[in-house]
């Protein structure tokens, strides 16, 4: 049994030529809801899974779209991955914040090469290890 267990897919990202073309279509046709917008990307929110719009040049890997796999404790999941015998990539490390939660990303490859990502919201800590277990104790 793996010691990994992705909880949902947290976020896809797609590539698109044409971030305002994409939010008119994806806004204005399916009605999923516009959280942010720069000049290069956009986040949409589709009930829980978000969906992040970003043009060619911010896609270095040239893969059309990347799946978000949202875990509980990011750096345990990570670990479990590596000891199973997946290709990882970059470690857990904070990304920013979102709504008064720290994003924590990992990557790691499927067997077929294409790149994944673990991704881990804690609110507003520096260590997703001790925001899970934090969070375990007042429970």
């Amino acid at each position: 049994m793996s010691a990994v267990h992705v909880e949902a897919v947290s976020q896809v990202a797609m590539t698109v030529p044409n971030i305002d073309e994409a939010i008119s279509f994806y806004e204005g046709k399916l009605g999923i809801r516009l959280l942010f917008k720069t000049p290069n990307m956009a986040m949409l929110a589709c009930g829980e899974t978000r969906i992040l719009l970003g043009t060619p040049e911010q896609n270095t890997t040239k893969q059309p779209m990347f799946l978000y796999f949202r875990v509980e404790d990011i750096k345990t999941a990570f670990a479990g991955l590596r000891s199973d015998g997946v290709r990882v990539g970059q470690e857990p490390h904070m990304v920013g914040s979102f709504q008064g939660r720290d994003a924590w990303l990992a990557t790691f490859f499927d067997p077929s090469g294409t790149l994944h990502h673990l991704i881990s919201e804690v609110p507003g800590a520096a260590n997703p290890s001790a925001a899970v277990q934090s969070a375990r104790s007042k429970a």
